[in-house]
């Protein structure tokens, strides 16, 4: 005997279903006390463990009868989509290039520390052709450093520069590189913003800046004191 049925049969289970049936029995619609008694019978219980059962054995037979779409096929692969991911070149004529030849891209660095103010001019190769600082300007000492040395090193530079570009013709272009934070770098920007400099200024199709910025690194030389 299971222990399910063992408990429905104790004098426990059966005083509360004889207690249960007689307060079924006084609600209306159920009728005589049998019909309310029927309601805990044993055949009642174990009816949905059949009606389940019955069902659990119909589950194969549902899924079984199901037509599910056909999947559809896949395309064969094409390679990669082909469209136009960026937009075309430009046609329009580029104001910094030569109609008929490239262009000759010439470098003015100019190098601006604490103590002096260098520019170097050099030609598309790489090439070096002169070079001017405070010093070669006629100043001496601290002066190397001051804004008028840089500017008169700005000046002298820029008249080998027109005599350059008599030999190279109007095919010459200027690129001006930056270093250092010092006094001549303000001096060469002004004087290529000048009179002085207006010829030279045409040619200048980039200003770059290459200052190398310090992050972390070694220790820093000592204060200098005068």
């Amino acid at each position: 005997m299971s222990l399910l049925r063992f408990i429905r049969t104790s004098p426990a289970c059966a005083l509360y279903r004889s207690s249960r049936v007689a307060c079924m029995s006084s609600l209306p619609g159920l009728g005589t006390p049998d019909n309310a008694a029927s309601l805990f019978s044993e055949s009642s219980v174990e009816q949905p463990a059949a009606s389940s059962a019955q069902s659990s054995s119909e589950v194969p037979d549902f899924f079984s009868n199901l037509s599910l779409p056909p999947r559809p096929s896949q395309p064969e692969d094409s390679g990669p989509p082909v469209g136009r991911a960026y937009p075309p070149p430009r046609t329009d004529s580029n104001p910094m290039r030569a109609k008929g030849k490239e262009r000759l891209k010439y470098n003015l660095y100019v190098t601006a520390s604490r103590n002096n103010t260098i520019a170097t001019f050099t030609r598309p190769n790489g090439n070096q052709l002169c070079t001017f600082s405070g010093g070669k300007v006629g100043f001496k000492g601290v002066k190397r450093a001051s804004y008028e040395a840089g500017y008169q090193c700005a000046v002298t530079i820029f008249q080998r520069i027109l005599k350059e570009k008599e030999q190279a013709g109007s095919s010459m272009c200027l690129e001006l590189l930056f270093s250092g934070f010092g006094q001549g770098r303000d001096a060469m920007y002004r004087a290529l913003m000048s009179e002085e400099g207006a010829a030279v200024r045409d040619m200048v199709f980039r200003i770059t800046d290459f200052t190398p910025i310090k992050i972390g690194g070694t220790r820093a030389k000592k204060t200098r004191r005068l």
